[in-house]
């Protein structure tokens, strides 16, 4: 059989803590945008349901705390960012 199991492929782990890095990047730019949105109109529901279970987990209760959450949100986005290729480096001669 050719197929390649998880544990011990230190490539294949590569790959997929690569893969849901940028899953839980992508989740915690949409937290902030969610908090950082106010909407009027038809979607507002929506997203004002959105807004309470982010409050709710992060058990955050007024606005200077919700601001202090999305700083902190904003900077776990850019700390998660995957590390370059080393492939693509190219040292001078």
């Amino acid at each position: 059989m050719n197929h390649r199991s998880k544990r011990g492929k230190n490539g294949r782990n590569k790959l997929l803590r690569n893969k849901n890095a940028q899953k839980n990047k992508q989740l915690e730019k949409k937290k902030t945008s969610i908090l950082a949105e106010t909407g009027s109109g038809p979607d507002n529901e929506k997203i004002l349901q959105e807004k309470r279970k982010i409050k709710k987990k992060y058990k955050v209760t007024n606005a200077r705390e919700i601001a202090q959450l999305t700083e902190t949100l904003k900077q776990k986005t850019q700390t998660k960012a995957p590390p370059p290729k080393r492939e693509n480096i190219v040292y001078p001669e």
